[in-house]
C-alpha cells in the first residue's frame, strides 16, 4: 500500500473525533412547583442556580411533615421521584441532584478497526456507532408505593411553652404558664399545664357587704391536663386547647363588714382550692427545627368555696382572659 493510501486512512479515521463538540453541551433544566412552602421553594431555588449540569425538567411537590419534608417529582414521560428528607437544605441537595445531568457521555467509533478494510480515497467517512443513553435515577418508582411511609410515624414533635399572661381588663394582672405535650400524633397533642396568676377576684359571701370590698387580690396556682388540636402551615401553627384541673388559691383583702356606719374596714384571708377550666388559642412561628415564637389568648374559669377569718363562707365564680406570649422549645 502506498503512503498517500496510509495517509487517506488516517484522516478518515480521525473525522468522526474532529466533528464531535470539544466542550459539554449547554443545557437547561425546569423545576415547576405544583405545591411547596415559601421558606422551602427559596432554599431549593438556590441550590438549583448553583447546579452546573441540568438537563431534566420536573413538576415538584413539597409537603411538610411532622418531621421534615416529603417530596414528589414527576417528569415529562411520567416516571416518577418521592423521597422523605429532614429538612430544607436536604430537599435543595435532592432536587438538584434530580435534574442534575446524569446522562452517559456518547462514545464514538470507526466502523471498522481494520486499518486494511479502510475507505477508498475520497469516500465519505464512516458512520461512527454510539452507545445507547443510559440514565440513573434515585429512588425511582412507577407507582407512589412508600408515600404513606414518611407520613406515618409513631408520634409528632413535643413542645414545651413558657410564657407570660396579661389580664385583657386589668394589665396590671396577670402571671406565668408552661405547658408541656406529653403525647402527640399528627395534630392532636396531650399535655400538663401549669399557671401561676395574680387578680383581682371577683367572690360572693355570706356577708352581705363583701361586695363593697375596697381590694380582694387572690394569688391561684393551676395544674390542668389539656387536649389541644394543631393546624399547620410550613413554617406557622395554629394551636387550640382545652383543659381541666384543680387550682389552689389565696386570698387577701380588706371588707367592710357594716356598711353605712363608721365601723373600720376589716381584713380578710383565706386560702381554699376547686376546680378551674381553661381554653386558648395560639399562633406560633417556628424558627428553625426547635424553636418558636408564639402568641394568643388563653382562658380560665375558677369555681372554689373556702372559709374566712370572718366567720364566713366565699363562693368564687370567677372567669379571665388573658393575652399570653411565649417561647417553645421541640424536645
Amino acid at each position: 500500500m502506498t503512503t498517500k493510501a496510509v495517509l487517506a486512512t488516517l484522516l478518515a479515521l480521525a473525522a468522526p473525533v474532529a466533528a464531535q463538540p470539544a466542550g459539554p453541551v449547554s443545557r437547561t433544566c425546569e423545576v415547576r412547583f405544583v405545591r411547596a412552602p415559601d421558606d422551602v421553594r427559596y432554599v431549593i431555588e438556590t441550590w438549583l442556580a448553583a447546579e452546573p449540569h441540568c438537563s431534566s425538567k420536573i413538576d415538584l411537590r413539597v409537603i411538610p411533615t411532622d418531621h421534615g419534608f416529603y417530596l414528589i417529582a414527576q417528569r415529562p414521560d411520567g416516571r416518577l421521584h418521592e423521597r422523605y428528607v429532614p429538612d430544607a437544605q436536604s430537599a435543595g441537595v435532592l432536587v438538584a441532584s434530580w435534574v442534575a445531568d446524569d446522562w452517559v457521555a456518547p462514545r464514538t467509533a470507526p466502523a471498522s478497526s481494520d486499518i486494511w478494510n479502510a475507505p477508498r480515497p475520497g469516500a465519505p467517512p464512516a458512520t461512527p456507532t454510539r452507545s445507547v443513553p443510559q440514565y440513573t435515577t434515585p429512588s425511582e418508582t412507577s407507582v407512589i408505593t412508600a408515600a404513606r411511609s414518611p407520613l406515618r410515624r409513631e408520634s409528632a414533635p413535643r413542645w414545651l411553652t413558657l410564657g407570660a399572661m396579661f389580664d385583657t381588663d386589668r394589665p396590671e394582672d396577670g402571671g406565668l404558664r408552661a405547658e408541656l405535650d406529653v403525647f402527640s400524633r399528627g395534630g392532636i397533642s396531650l399535655g400538663v399545664a401549669l399557671a401561676y396568676s395574680e387578680t383581682m377576684m371577683r367572690m360572693y359571701s355570706s356577708l352581705s357587704s363583701l361586695g363593697s370590698a375596697s381590694e380582694i387580690r387572690s394569688n391561684d396556682l393551676a395544674a390542668t391536663v389539656y387536649g389541644a388540636y394543631t393546624l399547620r402551615y410550613g413554617r406557622w401553627e395554629l394551636r387550640g386547647a382545652v383543659g381541666a384541673g384543680a387550682v389552689y388559691s389565696e386570698v387577701d383583702g380588706t371588707v367592710d363588714s357594716n356598711p353605712g356606719t363608721w365601723t373600720p374596714m376589716e381584713s380578710l384571708s383565706a386560702t381554699g382550692g376547686g376546680v378551674v377550666l381553661t381554653a386558648s388559642l395560639l399562633a406560633t412561628l417556628r424558627i428553625g427545627d426547635r424553636w418558636g415564637i408564639n402568641a394568643g389568648l388563653t382562658s380560665h374559669f375558677i369555681s372554689e368555696q373556702f372559709p374566712t377569718n370572718l366567720e364566713s363562707e366565699i363562693q368564687r365564680t370567677d372567669s379571665r382572659v388573658f393575652f399570653f406570649t411565649g417561647l417553645r422549645r421541640r424536645i
